[in-house]
Parts: structure tokens; C-alpha cells; sequence
């Protein structure tokens, strides 16, 4: 069953986190079913705790209603997901305890129906995978992986309520995958502000309409504010060595469409990942490799925080994260596409197209390859393609087209300042090993190229750049920058060999004077943080 196609939105300043505690491994691989498929809950759970490294356990054609632990090794088969389903709340709908790497335990040919903290969740030494499998969830997380060795999902759905049409909802505005342990959300007091409380803190409705989304409950929290309960993050992916995901949807979540944190290698091939209010990717201390993936659509709603389809970076005590691509599709997001901070990232192909601020934003980074001639940055706000701070660059085969300008306010605290800003390529503060070949540069709002010069030697080389004004104000601009966030262009000679103007652009780019801003700050801000929320509780909690 290929991904689907269309899906939600959402946002939110309460977001979850996902940690999942659970229990051991052991083993298992692929033999016949053990008796005849079961309807019942406890009946299966028996036959699962029966079973044994190797067994397979099968799920009738029939709804199950009850949450079951699949030991560590054994199969749980249902007779296909349109035709099998398991329904729970609680704190997770199906436990995996992993298995070793020879004989993982597997969930395979089932949908599964969660109003739990997680849908599925696993943790510990061993492997897991899980095949054929739809999970639908309107609250927590639909899926969380923990500590494991090895995870494997093919041909997976993870969906959420959030759609595009309802992401605007105000209920989405504030969002927690679960009610709270301790029974009251709990809210910094300084964070509560001048606004009037709504609601008495502990304060409950479970009723709630909700366009596109049922019925949905709502917690008061400690600062007399309504949060919604509902389905905030699709796969959480922590401390996981290896994780392989092929033909994967994930849709409709109201914060977070994908997690990897602390995760050495996480491959995806032939992936989904639109209609998430919030963030599509959020990825921390983790080895991404991207093939014919679509991050599409990430919906901000009414929400402060822009959205981002995909938002890459380490901690500071981390070593290298590392993002590799092929033929990546960044499309069509509410706010930012890809941004990447303090990475090494290396893309073929990669199409960022029709977002709405900044289609790649590169900063803090020590290498950025894009190439290939199907590389396309076209339709983007504020910038196709924006380094800041960043060394190490090679852009080979691009064309970079129809950026508008746009107004933004970037950076945080006393670096933040309001940029007008509508360009192809900017490079801010990105002085060494710059190559730019092979370029072209057309229809870009304010101007095709703009280059921060070094006010000492830099390393910034360009290799047939061609630029075309076209309906721009200019084509390629350097200059120094003045302040923190606005830079004079120079008419000085030689650092624009290599560049090719047409005879339009050449006489306006010689002539112009005007000062422009330039987006000098490493991040656009408003980084997205999960808080540790909710917690998903493993199969043996």
C-alpha cells in the first residue's frame, strides 16, 4: 500500500516528547501460526506469552479491543490491514519487546486504532520491524522506538487527525499527546504573561467539537489555559542505532511528523511526510540518509512559531550530524523547508520549491554539497538558498528562480532583527572553500546573488554563474556588511569573475547603491524544542 497523499496541520506551544521506558529482548524469526487467528485480546496475549522465539500469533479478520505485549522474537500477523484491526487507550496499544538482529519481533498486516500515549512503542537491546502496518492516532504518538539496535518498517502509515483544512482550528493552538501523570499540566509562571486566564487549572472537558477531527478533550493547564489532547508526533526515534524506513507515510500530526535524536543512521526511502502542524523532521545528533523523500505541506495554523519541514542540528557537546540526500523534495511548506545548522550535508537533486520562507537555510556548517542538474530552489520566500556562517560550500547544477521578498523578523533575543529580503542565493558571513559553478539565476525578486565580502582574504569562487535580473531589482550584489542585519553593496572589481550577466543586469548590478538587509544571524529562530510532555510507556511498564 503506496503512502497516501493528503494530510493535516498544526502547531503548538506545548509539544510532546516521547520517552519511552519498557523491557528486555530476546529473539525471533518467521515460522508457521501458532492455532487458528483470534478475536479476543486475552486469548491472543496468551497465545503471544505462549508462543516462543519464532512463533507466529495471526489476528483474524475481526477489531480487537485491548492492548497486547508481542515478546521478544514473535509475530504478530494480522490477516492484512484492511481486514484487521487492535483498538486501545491507555499507555500503548501494542508493545514490542525487541529481538535479537537474526529474529526480530514483528508486527506485520494489521492497522492499528490508538487513543494511547503510543500506538506502538519499543525499548531495549534487539531489533524490531514492523511491516504492512496502519497506525491511526488521536492522541500521543503513534509510534516510539527506544535504545533498540535495529528497527526496520516497510510500507508503514502513521496517521494523524491535523489535516489542512482543519489546521487553523484554535484547537490546535496548544497541544499535548496525553493528560499528565500528575493530573494539571504543568506551566512556567513566567511564561503565563498579562493574558487572562480561561479556565480553572485542572479543569477538564472531554467533549469538544472539532472540525475534520471528531470530538476532541481539552486540559486546563497551570496557567488557566485550554490544551488540547490529541496526537502531537508520528515516529519518535531516540538512541537507535540503525533504523531503516522504506515506503513510509506520516501524516497529520499536531507537532511533529518524524523525531531522530542521538540516532547514529536513520535511512528512508520512498517517503511521505506532509500535512504535519509544526515540524515535518526534527532531527538531533543523528546520520539522516534521504531517498526519494517528500516533506510537504508542514502547517504552522495561527500559530507564532513558524513551521519547518525539516529542521536538522547537534547539540554542542555532539559530534557531526550528517544529512545525505537523493532527489529530497522540500514543497509547498507554510513557513521554512530545510534548514540545516551546524551539519555536513551532501545532496543529489535536491527541489525545494513554493515555501513560504527560505527554501534551504545552512548555517554554523562545515559542508554543504548540492549537486546535480535536476537541483531546483524555485518559488521560495525570502531566499532559495541562504548560508550564513557556514564553510565548506559546493553548489554545482543548480537553478535558482522566482524567490519573492519577503518581510521577516529572524534571529532571537539581541541578535533578532526585521529583514525585507527576496533572494536566489545570499551567502552571509560564508567566506571559505565557496564554490558556486555552474549556476543559474533568474526572476528573483530583489537580486539573484548577494554576497557578503570578506574584509580579509576569504575562499569564494564562481564558475559560469549566470544571472538574469529579469523581474528582480538586481543580479549579483557584494558588498560589506554594516550593522548586524544590512549590507552596502561595492562596485569593486574581481570578485564577481566568473559570474555572467546578460547586458540588462549588467548595467543595473554597476549602478545600484541602494542598501540592502541581509539575514546576518546563523538560525532564523524560534528553534523547535519537544518538551518533555508526555512520556510512552513500553510494553512491560
Amino acid at each position: 500500500m503506496p503512502p497516501s497523499s493528503k494530510r493535516p496541520r498544526s502547531s503548538s506551544s506545548i509539544v510532546a516528547a516521547v520517552v519511552v521506558a519498557a523491557c528486555a529482548a530476546c529473539s525471533g524469526d518467521d515460522a508457521g501460526p501458532i492455532g487458528p487467528p483470534e478475536c479476543d485480546a486475552r486469548a491472543l496475549q496468551r497465545a503471544l506469552d505462549a508462543a516462543g522465539p519464532g512463533g507466529v500469533v495471526g489476528v483474524g479478520a475481526c477489531r480487537v479491543e485491548g492492548a497486547l505485549r508481542v515478546p521478544p522474537g514473535v509475530v504478530l500477523q494480522g490477516a492484512g490491514r484492511d481486514l484487521s484491526s487492535i483498538a486501545a487507550g491507555g499507555e500503548r496499544v501494542i508493545g514490542l519487546e525487541p529481538g535479537d538482529l537474526a529474529a526480530p519481533t514483528t508486527l506485520r498486516a494489521i492497522t492499528i486504532e490508538s487513543t494511547a500515549r503510543a500506538g506502538v512503542a519499543s525499548d531495549g537491546t534487539g531489533s524490531v520491524r514492523v511491516e504492512d502496518v496502519t497506525v491511526r492516532s488521536t492522541r500521543g504518538a503513534a509510534m516510539g522506538l527506544l535504545g533498540l539496535t535495529e528497527a526496520t518498517l516497510s510500507d508503514v502509515e502513521l496517521a494523524g487527525p491535523v489535516t489542512a483544512a482543519n489546521a487553523t482550528n484554535d484547537l490546535f493552538l496548544r497541544v499535548a499527546g496525553a493528560e499528565p501523570r500528575g493530573g494539571v499540566l504543568p506551566s512556567d509562571p513566567s511564561e503565563c504573561g498579562s493574558v487572562e486566564p480561561t479556565c480553572a487549572p485542572g479543569e477538564r472537558d472531554d467533549a469538544v467539537p472539532c472540525d475534520g477531527c471528531g470530538t476532541v478533550a481539552r486540559l486546563c493547564d497551570g496557567c488557566g489555559r485550554w490544551v488540547t489532547l490529541t496526537a502531537t508526533e508520528g515516529l519518535r526515534v531516540e538512541s537507535v542505532e540503525r533504523v531503516a524506513l522504506s515506503t513510509v507515510s506520516i501524516h497529520g500530526f499536531a507537532s511533529f511528523g518524524l523525531v531522530a535524536r542521538r540516532a547514529a543512521s536513520v535511512h528512508i526511502e520512498n517517503g511521505r511526510i506532509e500535512e504535519n502542524l509544526g515540524v515535518g523532521i526534527l532531527a538531533e545528533d543523528a546520520s539522516l540518509d534521504l531517498r526519494d523523500v517528500e516533506v510537504r505541506e508542514t502547517l504552522q495554523g495561527f500559530r507564532a512559531i513558524p513551521s519547518y519541514a525539516a529542521f536538522v542540528s547537534r547539540s554542542d557537546d555532539a559530534s557531526a550530524t550528517t544529512v545525505t540526500s537523493q532527489r529530497l523534495r522540500v514543497e509547498s511548506n507554510d513557513a521554512y523547508g530545510l534548514v540545516l545548522l551546524g551539519t555536513l550535508s551532501e545532496h543529489a537533486d535536491l527541489v525545494a520549491r513554493d515555501n513560504g520562507d527560505v527554501g534551504v537555510w545552512v548555517g554554523a556548517s562545515r559542508g554543504f554539497r548540492a549537486t546535480g542538474a535536476d537541483t531546483l530552489l524555485e518559488g521560495n520566500g525570502l531566499a532559495g538558498l541562504l548560508l550564513s556562517e557556514s564553510s565548506g560550500i559546493h553548489v554545482e547544477g543548480a537553478t535558482v528562480r522566482g524567490t519573492r521578498e519577503k518581510l521577516r523578523n529572524v534571529g532571537a533575543g539581541d541578535v533578532s532583527a526585521s529583514v525585507r529580503i527576496g533572494d536566489g542565493i545570499q551567502l552571509a558571513g560564508s567566506f571559505a572553500d565557496v564554490t558556486l559553478r555552474d549556476v543559474a539565476l533568474s526572476d528573483n525578486a530583489r537580486v539573484g546573488l548577494l554576497v557578503e565580502l570578506p574584509d580579509a582574504s576569504g575562499d569564494i569562487t564562481f564558475e559560469n554563474v549566470s544571472v538574469a535580473r529579469g523581474t528582480g531589482r538586481a543580479g549579483a550584489l557584494a558588498g560589506m556588511r554594516t550593522g548586524a542585519s544590512q549590507l552596502v553593496p561595492t562596485a569593486a572589481l574581481g570578485w564577481d569573475d566568473g559570474i555572467l550577466r546578460d547586458a540588462d543586469t549588467e548595467v543595473v548590478d554597476r549602478t545600484f547603491a541602494d542598501v540592502l538587509d541581509i539575514a546576518a544571524v546563523v538560525a532564523p529562530g524560534d528553534a523547535p524544542i519537544p518538551d518533555d510532555v508526555v512520556s510512552i510507556v513500553g510494553p512491560c511498564d
